[in-house]
Formats: C-alpha cells, sequence, structure tokens
C-alpha cells in the first residue's frame, strides 16, 4: 500500500521511495517523528522486496529504496547506491569487559578470535575499508584480542567508554539515476539527501544503533550539477601531431557548440586533453592518459589515434563504464574484442573496407601491362590493410600484377624503373611515405598512378604536398563526404579559422565523433535512456547530411567509402563502375 506523506513543496516536487521489510523500523521512525511532513517534504512510500526493488528501479516505477541489504549481483546501470549508515567494530578490549547481551548472538561462527596483536592489526588493515571504528580503549595493552559481531549493543557513550562497539548492517540508499536529469525530481532529490544527512535524522539512526555517515560520504556527485568532462587522448608533440591536433580541434568546436546552445540540461561540458605520444608500438603514454581520464571522472573519451593506443586503453575505459570513441582506430580488434561490453565506439571505417575500394580502383585503372607496387609500413594497420588487399586482389583479375614491399626496403627509384610499375599504393603515416611519393615522381618520365592511403591525407584540403607531383596522377580512398554540405561546409570554415591546424580526415572524423557523442550525452541526460552507451547504440545519428548507426560493436552501419581524385589542387569524387 503506498502512503502519502502531506506537505507542500514548491512544484509539488515528488518522489517516489520504496523500502525492504526489513527497513521498515527505520521508515516509521522517520515518521514517528513527523520529519517529512515537518520539513513540506511530499514522498511516496512502499515496501518492496530487494527482487521487485530492482525492477522498480530500473523501469522509473521508484525513485529510491531504502534497505539494510545489498542487491547480488547489480549490473545495471540505471540505478547506482549510497549509504546513509554504516556499521562499526565491535573491539572486545579485554575478556574481563561487560558485555550483557552476549548471550544473543545467533551465530557464534561470527566470533572471530585473535590470540595475537599481530593478526590482529593485520585483519585490521586487510578491512579497513569495511570497519567503521578499528580502535578501542588501550586494546595494544591485551594479551587476548576478540573481535565479535553483535546487533544490539547500541553506540552510545557508555558503551564506547567500556570498549564496546557495535557492529550493525548497513542502511542503504539505491537510487533511480533517471531522476538526476529531470530537473524537479532532482531539486527534490537534494532535499531527500539533505534530510537524511541532518542533525533530525542523526539522532534517529543513533537511537536505532546505527553510525550515520558524514556529508562528505553522502554526496551524491550527480547531484552537484557538475560539469560532464570528456576526455581527449591524441599524440600532441610526436609526428602524429597534426592528426593529434586536428582531433582536438574538432572536439572543442563541437563542445563550443553547445556551449553556445546552454549545454547540457544546465550542465558545462569541458574537455580535457591527454598528450598520450602514441606511435605505431608504445602505448605507454596512451595507458597513462586512460587513467588520468578515470581520475578526472569522465563521461567518455575521443581517442585515440591509432589501433595499437586506443585497443591498449579499451580496458581501462571498460572497466570504468567510460565511453570510448575513437575518430581513427581502423583496426577490427578495436571493437571486435570478447569482452567488448558495449562500450567502444568509432567513426572512421573498419580496415577491412579500404583494399575493397582500392581493388576496385586498380581495377578499373589496370592496362594489359599495369603492374602495382604495394608499400607499407609493415605496423598493425599497414599488415591487416595488407592481407584484406591480397584476398581482394585473388578474387580480381590483378592478383598477379601486385608486389608487396615493406617500407624497410630501400632504392624506391630503381625498383620502380626497372619493374616498369604503372600503380603505387601507398599505406601508412604521410610523414614516413611522402617523401617516397616524391621520389617516385623525379624518377618518372611517363605517368604514373600513386593511391595513398595516408592516416592524415583527406580530400578535404585544396592546398596539399601533391601539388609538388608532377608526372603521378593522385587518388585518395577515403570518407564519403558530400563537401557541399551546409554543415560541412561551416565547419571548414570555423576550423580554417583557427589558423595553424592542418583540415585534413581526422579533423572531419573527430568532428563526426564529437557529434555523436554529444548528442548521446543529451539525450541521455534528457532521461531517455539509462546509459550513454545505450544512446549511442540507439539512436541514428545525422552529421555532414549522413546518417550513422552503430552495429552490436559499436562499428559504423553501411558505412562508403569514396575515391577523390587530384586534378589542378583540389579533389574531386570519381565514380568506381567500370
Amino acid at each position: 500500500m503506498i502512503c502519502n506523506s502531506c506537505g507542500e513543496v514548491e512544484e509539488k516536487i515528488e518522489l517516489n521511495i520504496a523500502s525492504s521489510i526489513e527497513a521498515t523500523e527505520f521508515i516509521e521512525e522517520l515518521f514517528a517523528h513527523k520529519i517529512f511532513k515537518k520539513n513540506g517534504y511530499r514522498f511516496n512510500f512502499i515496501d518492496l522486496n530487494s527482487s521487485q526493488a530492482k525492477k522498480a528501479l530500473e523501469t522509473g516505477i521508484v525513485d529510491f529504496y531504502i534497505s539494510d541489504k545489498e542487491f547480488e549481483n547489480i549490473k545495471s546501470n540505471s540505478f547506482k547506491e549510497k549509504l546513509i549508515a554504516k556499521d562499526a567494530l565491535l573491539l572486545i578490549a579485554h575478556s574481563n569487559n561487560p558485555i550483557h547481551n552476549f548471550n544473543k548472538l545467533e551465530n557464534l561462527e561470527d566470533i572471530e578470535t585473535f590470540n595475537e596483536l599481530e593478526s590482529l592489526n593485520i585483519f585490521i588493515e586487510e578491512n579497513q575499508e569495511e570497519l567503521a571504528l578499528i580502535r578501542a580503549s588501550k586494546y595494544q595493552d591485551q594479551a587476548k584480542q576478540k573481535l565479535v559481531y553483535i546487533n544490539d549493543i547500541a553506540p552510545i557513550q557508555s558503551n564506547f567508554n567500556f570498549g564496546n562497539y557495535p557492529l550493525i548492517k548497513k542502511i542503504r540508499l539505491y537510487y533511480q539515476s533517471q531522476i538526476i536529469r529531470t530537473k524537479n525530481k532532482c531539486r527534490g532529490c537534494k532535499k531527500l539527501i539533505a534530510l537524511l544527512n541532518s542533525d533530525q535524522v542523526h539522532i534517529i539512526i543513533k537511537s536505532m544503533g546505527l553510525l550515520n555517515l558524514n556529508s562528505n560520504e553522502l554526496l551524491l556527485e550527480e547531484l552537484a550539477e557538475e560539469p560532464i568532462r570528456i576526455g581527449v587522448g591524441v599524440p600532441l608533440k610526436n609526428q602524429y601531431a597534426k592528426a593529434g591536433k586536428a582531433v582536438l580541434a574538432s572536439a572543442k568546436l563541437v563542445a563550443e557548440e553547445y556551449k553556445l546552445d546552454g549545454a547540457i540540461q544546465g550542465r558545462k561540458i569541458e574537455i580535457h586533453v591527454c598528450d598520450d605520444e602514441a606511435n605505431i608500438t608504445d602505448a605507454l603514454k596512451a595507458i597513462d592518459c586512460a587513467r588520468k581520464f578515470v581520475k578526472l571522472g569522465t563521461k567518455a573519451v575521443i581517442g585515440h589515434l591509432g589501433s595499437e593506443a586506443s585497443i591498449a586503453t579499451s580496458g581501462i575505459y571498460q572497466e570504468n563504464n567510460i565511453v570510448q570513441i575513437s575518430p581513427t582506430a581502423v583496426h577490427p580488434g578495436f571493437t571486435h574484442q570478447e569482452n567488448n561490453r558495449g562500450l567502444l565506439f568509432r567513426t572512421v571505417p573498419v580496415d577491412h573496407l579500404y583494399p575493397e575500394t582500392i581493388t576496385q580502383l586498380l581495377s578499373k585503372l589496370a592496362t594489359k601491362d599495369s603492374r602495382t607496387l604495394v608499400i607499407h609500413n609493415g605496423n598493425l594497420y599497414g599488415q591487416n590493410i595488407i592481407s584484406h588487399l591480397v584476398s581482394h586482389a585473388r578474387k580480381s583479375d590483378i592478383s598477379n600484377s601486385i608486389v608487396i614491399e615493406e617500407l624497410k626496403s630501400q632504392n624506391w627509384d630503381s625498383k620502380i624503373d626497372q619493374s616498369k610499375f604503372s600503380n603505387i599504393v601507398l599505406i601508412g603515416p604521410e610523414y614516413e611515405l611522402e617523401n617516397i611519393a616524391l621520389t617516385i615522381d623525379k624518377s618518372r618520365n611517363s605517368n604514373l598512378n600513386l593511391i595513398a592511403l595516408w592516416n592524415t591525407v583527406s580530400p578535404f584540403n585544396t592546398k596539399h604536398k601533391f601539388s609538388g607531383l608532377t608526372n603521378t596522377e593522385i587518388f585518395i580512398v577515403a570518407l564519403d563526404i558530400d563537401m557541399n554540405n551546409p554543415e560541412f561546409q561551416n565547419f571548414k570554415t570555423k576550423f580554417l579559422a583557427l589558423k595553424d591546424y592542418d583540415f585534413n580526415f581526422a579533423a572531419v572524423l573527430s568532428f563526426i565523433s564529437s557529434k555523436v557523442l554529444l548528442s548521446s550525452l543529451e539525450k541521455y541526460y534528457e532521461g531517455s535512456y539509462s546509459s550513454i552507451s545505450e544512446s549511442l547504440h540507439s539512436e541514428t545519428f545525422e552529421v555532414f547530411g549522413r546518417e550513422f548507426k552503430f552495429d552490436e560493436y559499436g562499428d559504423v552501419e553501411s558505412f562508403k567509402l569514396g575515391t577523390y581524385h587530384y586534378v589542378d589542387g583540389s579533389f574531386s569524387k570519381m565514380p568506381l563502375n567500370k
């Protein structure tokens, strides 16, 4: 039966509160003191067992659940738990201490006996997080120590003076996380928290043999209206800095848009950046950044730039329930992990999609005697691209004309002349391969087709280093974007106005990542979803005039790649139909 307490509250704020049968005495004590009515709170109460309470919380039927029991196997993110009272350690300083209710113990197996001071100290050290009071008067002087769990010793001064400390069941307050995103209920929620931490309720808690938490322990972070913190983990100083800085700049531009629109449900957005110094072999600094983001309390992380760093940090983010969305990690191993908990996302196409498009382009460019040299840098990204490229080539008519070389090989100009290659495919970072492109171009007297798959190259620049190539036709395989789309043009104008930033592929993908992330955060804080992850998996996002929908792994469904031809200082999209 639901019991309505009386009282007027501004805007008629109501909270539905359930309690376990075991906690009924606590609720009755609160009512007996007329605290709710006296302070003008309007709450609805109902008795529920734990299984009913979990369902009621998850579906939003109740806002709070008060119990002295812990829910087993809590996996839902839709509700959280805070304690409003905790237990204390009963430490019998010596066997002569008067324990008048010792015979009321129902289970003597609950008694721990320590014959040595050292073993007692070890126990206290190992269990200090669960123990509220861990010191009794002069216990260090005793030869024989006992630790006894007794529910009926009140935490009053006279018992403390005798060295008798109670161990009482914890009182737990479970709350429906959706209430923090509903303004009226959030205000009522704050009032309830303040009430439970008030001097009036402290008196009730102590009279029932409970020890109350202090204000710091009772603080609900979500109710403090703290800013929504988003981490950006990218390299900012090494050879990948252009791409890393572009990712950061785009994320800040999107956050600025939300700031101008009044943030998300009144909560400000904070971008926290960490230079992960990531390269193709070392992700140690990226792991340090992930730990930093955990300590900062970030809700989500944009990053990291490469597949290695993204994979290395993904476990940390998942353990701490932080959404990770990478704009540029292409290796399938990032999202296709056995322990993927639905927190990993990316907006870049998975790398097996690139070889298919490259094969189609090579088939279009193929002549009777044409041969293709594929140069890659041998890292995780390059090796996976190559394996898929070979597989696709075998299904076409160009498999016998492909030669694969790693970057460590030398004398590219002589290799090309001697073998009479007509197509060159470059796979890897731009800074490693651009000099090869220039060397190849200068060594040629006839036209050569260069297909670039570089992680910082995009079809979005009109001024590019390709302008130095005179004997080479340039083709780029990249994300299929309508560059005439008004949103894209607006973004490009704002980005170029920043100056000193390279408007590249990473910048565009970071804008998409930031846009869908903040859109999902908005839906989450509106109360539409129980988690940010659920919002990302459920919504369809529109950016630059095209739809983005994530599959079960966190990859974008139906991703399309485009092929762009570099002519007279600019890129134009070209069809691949033969």
